[in-house]
């Protein structure tokens, strides 16, 4: 008895793994806009850029390399507001 349960939660773990890696080689990278590759057409790596946001607001940036899996190698507008340097928050003004 103790060996057909053991045989159905190997079972179990093992279809849940594959599925879990077929569902994450079937993840796609979010697509760069069009607007972030005009943004930087004429400009150098670094460089400052501007372009539309979703809602019509102007986002502000700098123009980088994509990412390896992305579609074109041109530059593109990575918005400054995407994250990754601090984020703590702004010190309080205690007067």
């Amino acid at each position: 008895m103790f060996r057909k349960k053991l045989i159905v939660s190997v079972l179990l773990v093992t279809a849940t793994a594959a599925v879990l890696a077929q569902a994450a080689e079937n993840r796609k990278p979010p697509q760069i806009p069009q607007e972030a590759y005009d943004a930087c057409a004429s400009a150098s790596e670094q460089d400052s850029c501007a372009m539309s946001g979703r809602e019509g607001e102007t986002v502000e940036g700098v123009c980088m390399a994509p990412p390896p899996d992305a579609d074109s190698d041109e530059l593109a507008c990575r918005p400054n507001n995407m994250g990754g340097g601090d984020r703590r928050p702004p010190p309080r003004d205690d007067d």
